[in-house]
């Protein structure tokens, strides 16, 4: 993400303002944006054929975890982010083989707006006689801009599933029941 020009020179006048070095620019105490995982977001379901009864389940993914931290570098108006996403597979009885893809997002939000989206996939082999595997992703690093006015807690991280239109009506139909 870029840093708008303005705030460079508001880094500036800050700095002069207050006599601190140029190496040491920490705004305040570290406030860490929200992990949130959106309740039609939380599950992807695929299923094989038409049907949608459990003899046509092919797996259903689950976030199990959404984390994060931050720290912010003493020479720079940035907060760095660390996601850790971990997702929760089942196999289901129409499985063929034992692979599966779970594709997942990272979105940073700011006043209800997506700011950034990246999108990741996650790729698991399920053993023999196993129908439960834990797809742990890699840490997602990310920097937020932060200024004495804008501190982590102005952003949220939203992680969900990447889904199809389908597959998002059967999450909200799904979770009325």
């Amino acid at each position: 993400m870029k840093i708008v020009g303005g705030l460079g020179l508001f880094a500036v006048a800050l700095l002069a303002g207050c006599g601190q070095e140029a190496d040491d620019i920490r705004l305040q105490e570290i406030t860490c944006p929200a992990v949130a995982v959106p309740a039609y977001g939380r599950d992807l379901v695929q299923w094989q054929g038409d049907g949608h009864d459990l003899t046509n389940l092919a797996y259903r993914v689950r976030i199990a975890d959404a984390e994060g931290s931050c720290t912010q570098s003493n020479r720079t108006l940035n907060l760095s982010t660390r996601i850790l996403v971990i997702l929760q597979a089942t196999r289901g009885p129409a499985l063929a083989g034992r692979t599966i893809t779970a594709d997942y997002f990272v979105a940073v939000m700011r006043q209800g707006r997506i700011i950034d989206k990246q999108d990741y996939e996650l790729t698991g082999v399920f053993p023999p006689n196993t129908d439960q595997l834990t797809l742990p992703g890699q840490p997602v690093k990310m920097n937020l801009p932060i200024s004495q006015q804008i501190d982590g807690s102005a952003y949220t991280i939203e992680v969900g599933m990447q889904l199809t239109p389908d597959q998002l009506s059967d999450n909200v139909t799904s979770s009325r029941r």
